[in-house]
């Protein structure tokens, strides 16, 4: 059993106990990575290492859940690499499919390519900076850069590249916010008829805003031009402004060169005040 058939075994809603054992990230992290996982392409090689999954001695996780699981995943290939690869479960391990698959998703979510180098060069000394100076500075940083940073400054920048550029005057708000809570999320529906009720899903039923909300908040909807945004898309951005009892802001994206959203739907809300 490879690890992309592991998970057209169990659905994500049997995964869903084990998360907070094995991840720190939240419900609808995980659950827009296992859909994402389930539509993506294997890579199958007769000679690929397999994914071993054995029980972790790992003392204090064993204290507390009674066993942990861990795998030998290697993420330097790349997912689809990962989910050809056939999975091997020592004799020992007690463990349900569903437990195993959140074993090995908490490692293949942590898969992220990003150049931290080159934000921590363009963010040197970011908060001597004028506005505008600061302003300048963002707008130098490569669209194409996914980063781990959390603090206001890099949540601004998230937003920034999610949302394909924003207007100056939304960028000045943000700048000037004194706190500020970040979250972009995209669809894994692959069917534009049902990304808003996946974003809808997630909120409600998943804890995607798991750190919270501000009073005010810039919300921006983004789609390939090819697969406009509906009434029914909108209608998210509005569910999340009434969340909010301050200033709101909606921006709708539609872009052509954003060939790799296909059908699906990006989310990026920038809650602050």
């Amino acid at each position: 059993m490879t690890y992309s058939e592991l998970l057209h075994k169990i659905s994500f809603e049997e995964i869903l106990p084990y998360v907070e054992r094995y991840n720190a990230y939240c419900p609808a992290q995980y659950k827009c990575h296992y859909d994402m996982l389930c539509h993506e392409e294997t890579y199958n090689d007769s000679s690929d290492e397999p994914i071993i999954i054995g029980n972790s001695t790992e003392e204090d996780m064993v204290q507390q859940y009674g066993h942990y699981l861990q795998s030998t995943i290697d993420n330097d290939y790349g997912w689809n690499y990962t989910l050809g690869q056939e999975i091997i479960i020592e004799p020992d391990v007690n463990a349900s499919l569903a437990e195993i698959a959140a074993c090995c998703m908490a490692d293949t979510i942590l898969a992220i390519d990003y150049d931290n180098m080159e934000i921590e060069y363009l963010l040197s000394n970011f908060d001597k900076m004028s506005l505008n100076k600061k302003l300048q500075t963002l707008r130098k940083i490569s669209e194409n850069i996914a980063f781990p940073y959390t603090d206001n400054l890099c949540s601004i920048l998230e937003f920034c590249i999610a949302t394909h550029r924003i207007d100056s005057k939304t960028l000045s708000i943000l700048a000037s916010a004194k706190e500020m809570k970040t979250y972009v999320y995209r669809s894994h529906t692959y069917d534009a008829e049902k990304r808003a009720d996946w974003m809808i899903e997630i909120i409600d039923k998943y804890n995607a805003f798991e750190w919270g909300t501000l009073p005010n908040c810039v919300v921006c909807l983004v789609a390939n031009s090819e697969h406009f945004l509906s009434y029914k898309d909108t209608q998210v951005a509005q569910y999340i402004c009434s969340m909010c009892s301050g200033e709101k802001r909606i921006i709708t994206r539609e872009n052509l060169a954003d060939w790799g959203l296909g059908q699906d739907l990006r989310l990026a809300v920038a809650f602050y005040q």
